[in-house]
């Protein structure tokens, strides 16, 4: 009997990765259409209203993106939730606050993925949804009155 497998020093296959950020990507699109609708029952909240849709059709893209290239590895794409848990607050400050938190927290996800993708697209798209999310958490954080220094914080490294 010979011993289990160990695990790769390099972490987990990329077709696990790119799964875990398909979750992400669901459950941020729940997120951010909970979060639009509370925005939209805000007159003053029209600028934000609009970064959310086109942050709404950006995340949107990308998670066709990884379900073609997931299928394109010959993997079955993880389905979508039924629902999530979110708390969007009420359409002012604390659901601006609550969308940026979401964009800062799928930026995270796809920056710390970054090292263990091995594709040059795979890499392509995490860098691209790094950006995205971070310049869009950064239109919530001073659409709610946050300093430019604390709505844009420099990446580490």
């Amino acid at each position: 009997m010979s011993p289990p497998p160990s695990p790769s020093p390099a972490g987990p296959p990329q077709g696990v990765v790119l799964q875990e950020l398909l979750a992400f990507d669901h459950a941020a699109i729940y997120g951010l259409a909970a979060g639009g609708g509370k925005l939209a029952t805000v007159p003053a909240q029209s600028e934000a209203l609009a970064a959310t849709r086109a942050a709404f059709d950006q995340y949107r893209l990308r998670r066709d993106s990884l379900t073609a290239f997931l299928r394109g590895m010959g993997l079955t794409p993880a389905a979508a939730a039924p629902a999530y848990v979110v708390t969007p607050g009420g359409g002012g400050t604390d659901t601006l606050r609550f969308l940026a938190a979401l964009a800062d927290k799928t930026a995270a996800a796809y920056r710390a993925a970054l090292a263990q993708l091995a594709s040059t697209p795979a890499r392509q798209l995490a860098v691209a949804a790094v950006a995205q999310s971070a310049r869009y958490a950064a239109t919530m954080k001073l659409a709610a009155g946050e300093p430019v220094d604390a709505a844009a914080p420099a990446l580490p490294g």
